[in-house]
Order: structure tokens, then C-alpha cells, then sequence
């Protein structure tokens, strides 16, 4: 009887307030956020990739650079319609993208059973203009999402964003970027320990997530795992 009722109500719903697909606009139903077509040719993260810093074993970034995080992982790559959605949700204020990147974010996860076993997640700070500007902080909505998947307390107290700066994507130097997230990212002093699972949208040179990790590690972490919605194969 229950199933009856809700099935109900998702198909008057779906006549009232028809949803449509992130990337094609077609019209979806069930509360999807993007199309069969579309989904099918979304761009998965399939080949073999570093443990280390995620990206595809022939790109490597471990020997340029020294990481404090243990790994990174994401389902997707930041290209087409993955990224059109993750864009959607960033820039545009679609958050209902949010439940469908935190789905995969942790079935990549749960597929490297070696990566399980966390004790807290965080995310990646927003400064406090850029979100009263946008009204949310991306990294946080798929921090709470994956948090409730996984069971795991989410805390915002661990880190802070310390400056308002040219955002990461901006830079096209590499290494100014590692300084520019460096400078600004900070512990609040609250302790930590145990396994922390840090979240953000994209992964593209990683400074950011560096940063964060090192910051954690500081604060009384044990290990530093990071999860994204995208990596991208470029510092760009």
C-alpha cells in the first residue's frame, strides 16, 4: 500500500513539476536529474589511475609533487556532461544534482574497499563573502550528502577559508596556485583524529585539497583521504 502511495504521488508530481535532464533538457521522471541517453555517455572514470593523486597512471602527479592526503578518488572526469552538471549545481544553483554526484562519489568509493573505515568527514572551506554570494558552499551539500549515505558525522568546525582570493580554477600557474591555497586555507584548532574523508567538487591541480589535508594532518589526523564529484586529467 505504501509503494502505491508513493508511486502516486512521484507521477502527480511529475506531471506538476516536470524535472529535466542537467545536460539535454529532456524531460525525466522519478526525481532524476538527468536522461538515460545522457547518462550512458557520461564520463566515467575507467582506466587505471594513481592511488595517490587519482589522475590516469600515465599522468601521474606523485613525482612532482609531495601530498599529505593518502589518496584521491572520483567517479567522474571533469569534461562534458559530467561537468556540465557539477557546473549547474557550482555556478547555477542547481542543488538538486547534489544527491546524483554524492550517489557515485560513494560507490567510487565503496569500490576500493581499502578506502572504508572513516571516522568523520569535512570539506573544503568557502570564504564567508563568496558564500553569502552563492548562498551555499558546493563542497558542503556533497559533504552532507555523502555523510548520510555513509552514516558518518560531517563537521565544518575543522578548517577555515583565511582569505578571499582569485578562485583556484583561475590560476594557471601550478605552483601559484599551491602557494595561493597554502595562504589560505587554516585549522580552526579544533583536534582530530582518526580517519578523515575531506570532500570538494573538483579536483584539478589539487592545491586545494593539499592544503586542507596538510591542515588536518596538523590538527591530529591520522590519514587523509579525499573524495570529489570530478577530477580533471589537467591543471586546468
Amino acid at each position: 500500500m505504501k509503494n502505491i502511495i508513493k508511486n502516486t504521488l512521484n507521477a502527480v508530481a511529475d506531471f506538476l513539476f516536470p524535472s529535466h535532464c542537467f545536460y539535454c533538457s529532456r524531460t525525466v521522471t522519478d526525481g532524476a536529474v538527468i536522461c538515460r541517453d545522457c547518462y550512458k555517455e557520461i564520463e566515467k572514470i575507467t582506466e587505471n589511475v594513481c592511488d595517490k593523486c587519482g589522475r590516469a597512471v600515465g599522468g601521474c602527479d606523485c613525482k612532482r609533487f609531495v601530498y599529505h592526503f593518502s589518496g584521491v578518488t572520483a567517479p567522474f572526469k571533469n569534461e562534458g556532461i559530467a561537468k556540465t552538471g557539477l557546473y549547474s549545481l557550482k555556478f547555477a544553483g542547481d542543488t538538486a544534482c547534489v544527491d546524483f554526484y554524492a550517489y557515485h562519489m560513494v560507490k567510487r568509493l565503496i569500490s576500493r574497499e581499502e578506502d572504508n573505515g572513516f571516522n568523520v568527514i569535512t570539506y573544503v572551506p568557502m570564504s564567508p563573502l563568496r558564500r553569502a554570494r552563492r548562498g551555499y558552499n558546493q563542497a558542503e551539500l556533497l559533504a552532507k550528502a555523502v555523510g548520510k549515505r555513509l552514516n558518518l558525522k560531517v563537521r565544518g568546525d575543522l578548517l577555515r577559508r583565511t582569505v578571499f582570493s582569485k578562485t583556484q580554477h583561475k590560476k594557471v600557474n601550478v605552483a601559484e596556485r599551491f602557494e595561493n591555497a597554502y595562504k589560505s586555507y587554516r585549522r580552526t584548532g579544533k583536534r582530530i583524529h582518526g580517519r578523515v574523508l575531506l570532500i570538494d567538487d573538483i579536483k584539478t591541480s589539487g592545491a586545494s585539497l593539499e592544503a586542507c589535508s596538510r591542515e588536518l594532518m596538523y590538527a591530529g589526523a591520522d590519514e587523509v583521504f579525499c573524495l570529489t564529484a570530478l577530477l580533471s586529467d589537467k591543471n586546468s
